[in-house]
């Protein structure tokens, strides 16, 4: 191999690098690292070199490989631009912003035009139409001028209770602050919120976001982009309690403190896993609001989805490294897969995770308009295989895996 063949890889490998702390300086000034966060950033990155790059380059010059640090320092600006108004966390707002700026009556008009329409559709398993909700259309996103709802973008989630045989969808509205829960064949039995109307209540929700349930039924709402709780509600939709509030201090954030509760799941034990997505971490309760402990996502992690699998870990998807990663219940890094981009088996922005009955993966990206589908390969290693989550019926046996 020729000298200028072996800087290219060199380049690549310091490029997806430095791609990837790019990333994480970008989003840094909404919350400047601290002493402790530099330090596991570097390390990091330092091993992913060390364990990746180096072995790679002695493959193609044995011997010739050198490896050096060198120590660069970024400065940035210290004094906000001439009338630029100081950042505020939109949970501390008052009265509450209950949008995100896309929607005309926050003074913002729409830059584009957004798809209402087909709405909600079921594919089989290779990927083909064979169900469409179309009579819901104009529920769901109802027509521009028609009053309430008329702005929102349409369905967030579309959700099912893993232990519910009839298979009821459940749909997610953060922008319309609602839930809609339809039987499996497209009839709507029960809404829960109230439309356009914010709120913090039995009955109201603040841009609703994602829903986990128990085996009996009982159900917990992430509530929400605006909202910063968790609401738990029995099996028939009675209010029972909720907990969280917004920070006191938004560069000190305690544990019950949120700020975008974007994702929810629960363990075989009955845990209650709260992706605290603008914190970039996850809190852990017990089934009646009790804190028991919490864990980081990854330096400036942007965490959209997780799933709690049937085996006892907890697979995260991060928008800020575009990987799934995995975790033990108490919060202990294992392992990462996936790289960003469009192609095929790359993520941009993986807002749900699931896994069928009998082990494929299912993905869908927010950045890449798409869902992905995964077939575990045939002697592939189980510890890389997402397993269903909680509750979820599977056709494969749990792997024995060793403990880390």
């Amino acid at each position: 191999m020729s000298r200028f063949k072996r800087h290219v890889v060199l380049a690549a490998g310091c490029a997806a690098v430095l791609t990837w702390l790019g990333a994480g300086a970008a989003r840094a000034e909404r919350r400047p690292p601290n002493g402790s966060d530099a330090a596991m950033l570097e390390a990091r990155v330092r091993e992913d070199i060390e364990r990746r790059i180096v072995p790679l380059l002695e493959q193609m010059a044995p011997g010739q490989a050198e490896l050096k640090y060198v120590d660069v320092r970024v400065t940035r600006p210290t004094a906000l631009p001439p009338g630029a108004a100081p950042w505020t966390c939109g949970c501390q707002l008052e009265p509450r912003r209950t949008n995100t700026g896309r929607r005309p009556y926050s003074g913002n008009p729409y830059r584009y035009e957004m798809r209402r329409h087909h709405l909600v559709f079921a594919v089989d398993r290779n990927g083909n139409t064979i169900e469409e909700w179309l009579q819901h259309d104009r529920y769901l996103a109802p027509p521009r001028g028609t009053g309430l709802g008329e702005v929102a973008r349409g369905p967030h989630k579309l959700l099912q209770n893993p232990y519910d045989p009839a298979k009821h969808i459940w749909i997610v509205d953060d922008d319309m602050h609602e839930i809609n829960i339809f039987t499996n064949d497209g009839k709507l039995v029960k809404t829960m919120g109230e439309r356009g109307v914010p709120g913090r209540g039995p009955n109201n929700f603040n841009r609703p976001t994602d829903i986990a349930w128990l085996p009996d039924g009982t159900f917990f709402v992430a509530d929400g982009y605006a909202g910063t709780r968790v609401a738990k509600f029995d099996k028939n939709g009675k209010f029972l309690l909720d907990w969280g509030k917004p920070p006191v201090d938004p560069k000190n954030p305690q544990p019950g403190e949120f700020w975008s509760v974007h994702s929810i799941g629960i363990s075989n034990d009955r845990r209650i896993f709260v992706a605290d997505r603008e914190h970039h971490r996850m809190q852990v309760y017990d089934e009646n609001g009790k804190f028991l402990y919490l864990f980081p996502t990854g330096y400036d992690s942007a965490v959209l989805a997780h799933i709690v699998t049937d085996d006892d870990y907890v697979w995260v998807a991060d928008w800020t490294t575009d990987r799934l990663v995995k975790y033990t219940l108490d919060g202990r890094y294992v392992l990462d897969i996936g790289s960003h981009g469009p192609l095929p088996g790359q993520f941009d922005g993986v807002h749900q995770i699931d896994v069928d009955q009998e082990g494929n993966l299912y993905v869908t990206e927010v950045a890449n308009d798409r869902s992905q589908m995964f077939r575990p390969k045939k002697g592939a290693n189980p510890a890389w295989i997402i397993r269903p989550m909680v509750g979820r019926k599977s056709n494969t046996p749990k792997p024995v895996i060793p403990k880390v």
